[in-house]
């Protein structure tokens, strides 16, 4: 998994949903978990179309701060794609097709 560099997390159709101090724990421990295998510098963009949604990815990137990834929000996921794109080439020197 050292080999991962990024993910596109596509929320789009996600109803907007409570999470627990519990639920949001679990999420978090799960998120370090794998923070500990992907590359540094991880890329994350998260594709969001209702505002509450986009909330909740921002409250939990707040949560997730001092983990080491770079995280982006965005509606659509044409913009997600085109971050990823940009950011590989800068940050990692990898072209992606």
């Amino acid at each position: 998994m050292r080999k991962l560099k990024y993910a596109i997390v596509d929320a789009s159709l996600m109803e907007p949903h409570s999470f627990s101090p519990a639920e949001m724990a679990g999420i978090m421990w799960q998120d370090r978990q794998i923070a500990s295998y992907v590359a540094p510098g991880f890329l994350v963009a998260v594709v969001a179309k209702q505002s509450a949604v986009f909330g909740l990815t921002r409250m939990w990137e707040a949560h997730m701060e001092g983990i080491g990834w770079e995280v982006g929000m965005f509606p659509s996921f044409e913009g997600a794609e085109n971050w990823i794109r940009t950011r590989m080439k800068e940050q990692f020197q990898l072209e992606l097709l």
